[in-house]
């Protein structure tokens, strides 16, 4: 639970401190709302719901938003380290 927790986290803060890329399909407040949405629910029930498992999954597909924004704004060896804790729970 905590890992995927402070992976939220991460992803969250690191997307605080973005611009929007032209080429994802979800500005960066976008996707920092659905993951801080989820976060919450997370934390409520333990657990990833089916359709929160989709938009985080959507989110974090090749070439989607988070991957995008992550390459726009350097961040992109952090964004596979954090994918990958989030794979474990999809």
């Amino acid at each position: 639970m905590e890992e995927l927790i402070s992976a939220f986290e991460r992803i969250i803060k690191l997307l605080e401190n973005s611009e929007d890329s032209i080429w994802a399909n979800y500005t960066v407040d976008e996707a920092k709302e659905i993951l801080q949405t989820e976060l919450v629910n997370y934390k409520q029930t333990q657990k990833l719901s089916d359709s929160g498992k989709s938009r985080i999954n959507f989110l974090f597909l090749p070439t989607s938003a988070l991957q995008e924004i992550s390459m726009d704004n350097g961040w992109g060896d952090q964004y596979v380290e954090i994918s990958n804790i989030f794979d474990k729970y999809l």
